[in-house]
């Protein structure tokens, strides 16, 4: 009687397992089936730095990165786009490839591409002084392959007061471990903090009112 609900146990085991295994199974193969007929980009990161002098040299203001994880596209480019003050319109700023990233041509999946926003267009400096509201003026970073619409990464989305609050969190919870008596036994730290949320907002409004500050002031 033991031998046989043992076996019946087993037997039960086998059979999740298996329809498990084929879940598994069944699931990659809808996401690579996925990859290979779609268009899917992820935004790795946004960054935004400004300096106090604006005409020094030559530096990226705005920089977006993104990787490909779908089909190959043709010839792609971004721009920043949001509504003009009393929805006049739509305003437009072109975004150019960093050098270092330049994708020509086709840009294949598992590949990394970088845009950025420099000061040398001064069009654009001045066309973001428009920019004095994100969340009425809804500005987005999109993506375009062979002038044909691919993505929208808009800068304000939904539960950015969670990632906000996430955020301050992480950073009231990271903690510092000696790793090393330093210079003078003064220590050396390792500081350990949770993974935090990019702030997309947060990022483009600071800079946005540095470059309207520092435009109003020349």
């Amino acid at each position: 009687m033991l031998a046989d609900t043992a076996k019946f146990n087993f037997t039960e085991t086998l059979a999740l397992v298996a329809a498990i295994a084929a879940l598994g199974a069944f699931f990659v193969s809808w996401l690579e089936a996925r990859r290979n007929n779609k268009a899917i980009v992820k935004l790795k990161s946004l960054q935004a730095s400004f300096t106090s002098h604006i005409h020094d040299g030559d530096r990226e203001l705005i920089a977006v990165r993104i990787e490909n994880r779908g089909i190959a596209l043709q010839n792609i480019c971004m721009s920043l786009k949001y509504r003009a003050p009393d929805k006049a319109g739509i305003c437009s700023l072109a975004m150019q490839q960093q050098h270092e990233s330049k994708i020509s041509g086709t840009f294949y999946r598992g590949t990394i591409a970088e845009f950025q926003l420099s000061d040398e267009d001064p069009r654009a400096l001045q066309l973001l002084r428009s920019l004095r509201d994100l969340k009425e003026q809804e500005p987005a970073f999109c993506l375009y392959a062979n002038t044909f619409f691919v993505r929208c990464f808009p800068v304000c989305r939904r539960f950015d007061w969670f990632r906000r609050l996430w955020n301050r969190l992480c950073f009231r919870l990271m903690f510092q471990r000696k790793v090393g008596d330093g210079y003078d036994g003064k220590g050396v730290f390792k500081t350990y903090i949770l993974p935090t949320f990019t702030d997309r907002r947060m990022q483009l409004e600071t800079f946005v009112k540095s470059v309207i500050k520092e435009l109003e002031k020349s």
